[in-house]
């Protein structure tokens, strides 16, 4: 009788330790693929809401090219992705693209926290620019087409440079996008906002002015760059003047 619960006991044992053996030979599969989604809200190159749809959301360097489209409501999802570090750019008809470096999605779903708001590339033309100069400040006069108003704003951007060839490509000094009231707009610049960016005094300063988008899809390149993807590439001369 002994034996027999000897032998029963015995067995039980085994039984456990060759299950035990066999999870351990076969362990949970590893999880590499999850969804990633997000959202855009898009403009017109001022404050009004357009449409959300149709928005080419793609993955760059996949091979073949990895992209959905927005919905109506702006939202993208990409099942099924594979785990990895992924530069997304944003693209539409009449919209400059915008891009997310370095995004990170990794061991799960990924859900993109920001939304960006997105506009439409800027028909603001630059017609004229003219300087002067009251005490310590210097006054920079633009003119654009169609002309700024209470009733029709529109947005502009500035590039500051120590040579004739500042541009949005290449400058010392980038402004915020301005809210245009008037025509002529007027933008101030004292001699401490100069010497804050940078510019003594009786150096020579040039600007150049564009139009650009109230949502200007502005994004950073890893490298630092900072690009600009509405402006309006019509614009006039670059004119100059002396830092106070």
């Amino acid at each position: 009788m002994i034996k027999r619960i000897l032998f029963a006991v015995v067995s039980v044992y085994l039984l456990f330790v060759m299950s035990c053996n066999k999870a351990s030979d076969n362990p949970p599969p590893v999880i590499t693929q999850g969804y990633l989604k997000g959202s855009v809200n898009l403009f017109d190159e001022g404050l009004v809401p357009l449409s959300k749809d149709s928005m080419k959301v793609s993955l760059e360097n996949t091979d073949p090219e990895i992209f959905v489209f927005t919905d109506s409501n702006g939202d993208y999802i990409f099942e099924d992705l594979d785990f990895d570090i992924y530069t997304i750019a944003f693209s539409k008809e009449n919209y400059g693209t915008f891009k997310f470096y370095g995004l990170n999605h990794s061991g799960s779903n990924t859900n993109i926290s920001v939304i960006p708001s997105l506009g439409e590339k800027s028909t603001t033309e630059i017609t004229s620019i003219s300087q002067g100069q009251f005490g310590n400040s210097i006054t920079i006069m633009v003119s654009c087409s169609p002309a700024a108003s209470a009733d029709n704003p529109r947005y502009i951007r500035y590039f500051l440079g120590l040579t004739s060839g500042v541009s949005s490509t290449q400058y010392m000094f980038s402004s915020m996008v301005q809210y245009a009231n008037d025509d002529p707009f007027v933008i101030g610049l004292s001699q401490q906002d100069l010497n804050n960016i940078g510019f003594t005094s009786s150096s020579e300063v040039f600007i150049r002015v564009y139009g650009d988008s109230y949502w200007s899809n502005m994004y950073e390149q890893p490298d630092g760059t900072n690009i600009f993807p509405n402006l309006n590439p019509t614009t006039v001369d670059v004119i100059s003047f002396i830092v106070p």
